[in-house]
């Protein structure tokens, strides 16, 4: 999910076409062409938006009647126009759940295996006036019948042990503990951007503070090569900065820029004081292409974790005050389309700020939040606790492409929290030394190299003052 967003032309603007879905047997159909012959029924629905939510929206499912939705593979088919002359024509799939092909008029563009991650794919070879898109989901079922090594313990919180090795919520897989309704389709917004030669999304904003100033820096990969000409500016607040042509760690061709924020006014929780916010905003002459890119609002607060005399304690010390954090566990707001309305999101974030919370947790056994969340946490002054989607399994981080994932995942994750200032606390292994603890295992089984420095090690490299 981008932090990066263009404004005028190139903006990022949904698929919006006509959208349909049809539940398929497990390997009846491998590609869009098996599809044909078969006795489908496509039912209609609103974009793309999870299995249950569609069915849901079409009066075809409830909650009060359970069905497996990992049972079946679910294909979606959305038919839509576009200019087929449109230069760096992208598509965006900001999650897909879980196991998923992508054709794009005929086309295999993607394949993804995690539910957690954005993908970005240049069609500008296959995009077409009058185009048709199919996205195949896996039936989890299967995959999960598949023979793995065993783990090292086994949790009664979920019905399947090897969900472990995919990346995909627990949510609706948890009996007892939420009902039955396992997500399964688009979750986020597929998106298509075209025209404009930067990879909007990908920014890498840092803030400090140096004294009462606050300084931000980004770099904003290019999506090619350009030798044009390059200027530009960055504004934040009422401060700006020159943009220069520089490169990623990785060497891809960047544009770079440092403000300053003279005497930058700290945020705070709700509880102790204001929340002040600086719009960051990015415009750029690349040749005769001018670009203008929103970065979202940022805050300056310095974060330091107090770990007592004995080194065993856990307190947040915020612009050197002591904050004594109180809330609760957030879940969505709606379990089957794992997203709301902002204005649904205002009314629960300000009664529970009204109720005196300042602190949420966005638990491990759930799913990361949409942007319209942090935003108004940012807004509201709320900070959020934030689980990466790790809960109660042995994970394992063994696996090469299994770790791949979760480190994609997890970059991605802190890319969108740059800035936030209400994001101040992240954790990877949401109850998993207490679940070997339970079972009455030795300490070292809850050991894990993901848990215990590939995850630590990103918070330090984006957030570097988070706890």
């Amino acid at each position: 999910m981008p932090r990066a967003r263009l404004i005028g032309r190139g903006t990022a603007r949904p698929v919006d076409g006509e959208w349909a879905l049809a539940a398929v047997a497990p390997e009846r159909a491998r590609v869009p062409q098996d599809l044909v012959g078969l006795a489908l029924e496509w039912i209609p629905c609103d974009g793309p938006t999870p299995v249950a939510a569609a069915l849901r929206t079409a009066g075809r499912w409830d909650l009060d009647h359970p069905r497996d939705f990992d049972a079946e593979e679910w294909w979606y088919r959305c038919r839509f126009t576009s200019l087929a002359s449109e230069p760096n024509a992208r598509l965006r799939f900001e999650g897909l759940a879980t196991v998923a092909d992508v054709w794009l008029n005929g086309t295999h563009i993607l394949k993804s295996e995690s539910m957690f991650t954005a993908n970005v794919v240049d069609v500008s070879g296959v995009i077409a006036g009058d185009n048709e898109l199919f996205l195949r989901f896996r039936a989890l079922a299967s995959l999960l019948a598949i023979k793995r090594p065993r783990p090292q313990w086994r949790t009664r919180m979920v019905a399947h042990q090897q969900l472990r090795w995919h990346r995909t919520t627990v949510l609706g897989r948890a009996p007892g503990w939420c009902p039955s309704a396992g997500p399964v389709g688009p979750w986020r917004p597929v998106l298509l951007q075209a025209g404009s030669p930067l990879a909007c999304g990908e920014a890498n904003l840092q803030l400090r503070l140096h004294g009462d100033d606050g300084l931000v820096r980004l770099t904003l990969p290019l999506a090619t090569e350009s030798g044009q000409p390059l200027r530009g500016a960055m504004q934040v607040g009422e401060s700006s900065g020159p943009v220069t042509l520089g490169r990623t760690a990785d060497g891809q061709p960047a544009i770079e820029a440092t403000v300053c924020v003279p005497n930058a006014e700290r945020w705070w929780p709700h509880t102790h004081g204001g929340q002040p916010l600086y719009p960051v905003r990015v415009s750029v002459d690349i040749g005769n292409d001018e670009i203008n890119l929103d970065l979202g609002c940022v805050g300056f607060r310095s974060i330091w974790l107090d770990r007592d005399t004995d080194g065993e304690g856990f307190g947040l010390v915020v612009n050197g005050v002591p904050v004594f954090c109180r809330g609760a566990c957030w879940t969505p707001l709606d379990l089957v389309r794992l997203d709301a309305r902002a204005t649904d999101y205002r009314v629960a974030l300000e009664r529970l700020r009204d109720a005196g919370m300042n602190m949420l947790r966005v638990a491990g056994t759930t799913v990361y939040e949409t942007d319209a969340f942090h935003d108004l946490c940012d807004e509201l002054g709320i900070f959020v606790w934030q689980d990466f989607m790790f809960a109660n399994m042995d994970y394992p981080s063994s696996d090469e492409a299994f770790l791949r994932d979760a480190t994609t995942e997890a970059r991605q994750v802190l890319c969108r929290a740059q800035g936030r200032p209400s994001s101040v606390v992240f954790c990877g292994s949401s109850e998993i030394e207490q679940q070997v603890a339970m079972l009455g295992l030795p300490p070292a089984r809850a050991r894990n190299p993901l848990f215990e420095d590939v995850l630590p090690s990103l918070v330090r490299s984006f957030i570097p003052d988070a706890a």
